[in-house]
């Protein structure tokens, strides 16, 4: 089995690679690839991707942790380079979430 970080929130000195919150993995082995969560909305999972020479085309089955934005942010953009992967995920990541935004008195609704 091999583990491919895509994206996570800590980026190395001197890197090209794009972080934000939310991580995505690539997961393969003698079965097939799973794409573990889709990075943030920014989508630099998506586009850190062709980076490490993964093709998100191949991907067989995508697993969402659970439903906030920083996990499922990418999922859109994956759609539009592979359509045939099915998404596993539990019902209850399709709940409303909200977040409170740092710098902001708002509260912003997902879902």
């Amino acid at each position: 089995m091999e583990i491919t970080v895509l994206m996570e929130n800590n980026k190395l000195k001197g890197s090209d690679f794009k972080t934000e919150n939310g991580p995505s993995l690539l997961i393969e082995d003698k079965h097939g690839l799973i794409l573990f969560d889709t990075g943030g909305p920014k989508n630099y999972a998506i586009q850190n991707a062709p980076k490490l020479g993964v093709d998100l085309s191949k991907v067989d089955a995508v697993v969402i942790s659970h439903g906030h934005n920083d996990h499922t942010g990418g999922l859109l953009s994956f759609f539009k380079l592979n359509d045939k992967a099915p998404v596993y995920l539990k019902k209850e990541a399709l709940n409303p979430y909200y977040a409170k935004l740092p710098d902001k008195n708002q509260i912003h609704w997902y879902g």
